[in-house]
């Protein structure tokens, strides 16, 4: 740093100054990079940013050769922070004239969402002009893309960072955007928010799963098969059948969407087959133990408990969305009697597996947070027209049968 100060100060001093402009320019860049730790924004953008600026644009009018890229650089750094200074305040103006960039941003304002202490739990890169990234606040998951990048830049790990600065502004004398939540910057042509996904609403039984008995006095879940009548179950299975099944690839999507909005990580590659799989359903129990325990320390998991599994037919339809660690493609089960009943076998091959894991610096599972996610996930992939055979078994946990006592009887309030 010492002989950075005496250059620039040389720099400010000598006759090179007005005919090297180049030289200075790249003096001012250098300290503007050197003092972000120790100077204030202001004092970086008045002193070294501005001034190197309008040296690399005195360069280039006496003819000095200065390259497109650094040029470039130098102009958007100037921009990008003098943005930044003119849009401190959080005010209604600053932030409606950032979220008119955004297509569909006018769906942020009809939630609760903001960028402002939410935290990145996804980025993927789709290709080297397509991005997509997950932010999730607060039971809350935005997800947003971006088209016809031309720069993307991570400056740090964000999966352990809360973010604190937005900003998003169209740069000058240009058709780009820039999109600025502290560890991601991104320039392109287009930011599209695609969906804001709501946890709590599909965190709850339907009240379709299950009906009021008479005798009882109280809700019952829907009956499984029944030799003398067709049930409920088995008739909306039927109707599951007749629906083209989805892609597993975007059940393993959706399923991440869903956990993404509740703070659970997403887990990129969930299917489990072959040896894997087999010792999930071995018949031995030392197998079936070491199974478990060996996902449970990999993922940092306190339960083994904390799984949620996916399993599908041989037609390829999705069948149950089931949790804890009981993984089995059992004939007993009401499940198999469902899918039997309609002419199905499960596909064996393979399941999708989910372990349960907050996203770093998330507080620590909460209790009944497991069935909450097994509830939701189905709801969410029936929402978003995904066919499950067992359609109402993700209803049938202790957290929804809690929930269902409280309802009150038909005809009362």
């Amino acid at each position: 740093m010492f002989y950075l100060w005496s250059a620039y100060h040389y720099a400010r001093s000598t006759e090179d100054q007005a005919t090297d402009h180049l030289t200075y320019a790249r003096i001012l860049r250098l300290m503007a990079s050197e003092t972000a730790i120790d100077h204030s924004e202001y004092e970086r953008y008045h002193s070294f940013v501005l001034p190197a600026l309008q040296e690399y644009e005195a360069a280039v009018k006496s003819g000095q050769k200065v390259g497109d890229k650094e040029f470039d650089s130098a102009k958007f750094e100037e921009e990008h922070l003098g943005y930044q200074l003119n849009h401190e305040s959080c005010s209604e103006e600053n932030w409606n004239e950032a979220i008119a960039l955004i297509e569909n941003g006018d769906l942020i304002n009809k939630t609760d969402f903001g960028f402002h202490d939410s935290k990145p739990v996804g980025f993927e890169l789709i290709s080297d002009k397509q991005a997509v990234l997950k932010l999730n606040y607060d039971n809350l998951l935005a997800v947003l893309r971006f088209e016809n990048i031309a720069y993307i830049e991570i400056t740090i790990d964000p999966e352990t960072d809360w973010i604190s600065d937005f900003y998003c502004y169209k740069i000058k004398d240009s058709d780009l955007v820039t999109f600025d939540i502290e560890f991601y910057r991104i320039i392109c042509r287009k930011v599209v928010l695609e969906k804001i996904v709501d946890f709590d609403k599909y965190k709850d039984p339907i009240p379709d799963a299950f009906f009021w008995s008479k005798p009882l006095q109280k809700w019952c879940c829907q009956q499984a098969v029944n030799e003398e009548y067709l049930t409920n179950r088995v008739r909306k299975a039927k109707e599951q059948v007749s629906l083209k099944p989805a892609e597993v690839s975007r059940v393993i999507r959706l399923t991440n969407e869903i956990l993404a909005a509740d703070g659970i990580q997403e887990i990129q590659n969930p299917i489990i087959r072959g040896k894997a799989l087999e010792k999930f359903i071995s018949a031995d129990n030392t197998t079936r133990k070491e199974a478990y325990e060996t996902v449970k320390t990999r993922f940092g998991m306190t339960s083994v408990k904390h799984l949620l599994w996916l399993r599908f037919t041989k037609d390829g339809h999705l069948a149950t969305v089931a949790a804890s660690d009981d993984i089995n493609f059992g004939m007993e089960s009401n499940s198999y009697k469902i899918i039997n009943a309609c002419g199905l076998e499960w596909d064996t091959s393979f399941i999708l597996l989910f372990p349960i894991t907050p996203i770093t610096g998330r507080h620590q599972m909460k209790a009944n947070e497991r069935d909450e996610l097994e509830t939701a996930v189905g709801n969410y992939l029936i929402a978003n027209g995904v066919p499950i055979i067992d359609y109402y078994s993700h209803n049938y946990n202790e957290r929804d049968n809690q929930i269902v006592k409280k309802w009150p009887a038909p005809g009362q309030a």
